[in-house]
């Protein structure tokens, strides 16, 4: 599939610039084209769980999950996403929620599933932020409840994402992509050297998980020129130069 550009705001991600960016933006066309590539990745199974992980930190994975979860719920699939990133959680600054009451207390029995359900204000969007992490995310990855949690989770909704940690700093993603359908790996174009990059992806292999797609962050940056739409002879908004002068950067999609 050849790489897709979108156009990222770097600077504010929070629950407004969400909205915003899911108005009528060139980059919602391309999170659309990667949730129809996912989408048919099903291959007829009514049910998907996708892990959004990353190699190193910084690389973007947590607003990708967020967008991508978004346009799944904007086609109407019940879409559950879950910050697994224990240790630095994100989702909740994204959807401006509280971090407590999430996903430690339901693996802890600590509160009932029901209870760390966030609403988005999104339709058909629900969030589950990490909860408040106070031991070692090792022993609550390893937690027997972890299997029961997924046959759960995946009977009650049509897409889970999961946002885990990225795979060089942590084992974290590794125990996770057992119980995903795809594992999606986010690559900073032009940052992430290329043998981090087959690092990452070696050590999915050594467990006998295959990535399913790689999403390259900072394409525009890497690569100036092939990722500019006006290579493409044609202007899809008028606040494009605006867009890049404000320091917004694109991401290229790969599956």
């Amino acid at each position: 599939m050849e790489p897709l550009t979108i156009h990222q705001d770097n600077q504010s991600q929070t629950l407004n610039s969400l909205r915003k960016y899911y108005s009528d933006t060139p980059g919602t066309a391309e999170i659309e084209r990667l949730a129809a590539n996912l989408d048919a990745m099903r291959n007829g199974k009514k049910k998907q769980i996708i892990l959004i992980t990353s190699a190193v930190i910084g690389e973007g994975k947590s607003t990708i999950a967020a967008l991508l979860a978004r346009s799944l719920a904007v086609h109407k699939k019940e879409t559950v996403l879950i910050d697994f990133d224990l240790r630095r959680p994100q989702l909740h600054h994204l959807f401006e929620v509280d971090c407590k009451d999430g996903l430690i207390d339901i693996l802890r029995s600590n509160l009932p599933f029901s209870r760390c359900l966030k609403p988005t204000n999104f339709p058909h969007l629900i969030l589950i932020s990490s909860g408040i992490l106070d031991s070692n995310p090792v022993e609550i990855l390893t937690n027997d409840r972890l299997k029961i949690f997924f046959e759960y989770i995946g009977d009650k909704y049509d897409t889970v994402i999961v946002d885990s940690p990225p795979v060089i700093h942590v084992s974290d993603s590794l125990l996770l992509s057992k119980f995903a359908d795809e594992v999606i790996l986010v690559i900073k174009a032009g940052s992430t050297p290329r043998y981090v990059v087959k690092r990452a992806i070696k050590m999915f292999g050594d467990v006998k998980v295959k990535i399913s797609g790689i999403i390259l962050n900072n394409m525009e940056n890497a690569l100036p020129r092939y990722y500019d739409y006006k290579s493409y002879h044609y202007q899809y908004y008028q606040y494009q130069d605006k867009e890049k002068e404000s320091g917004k950067t694109n991401i290229g999609l790969v599956l």
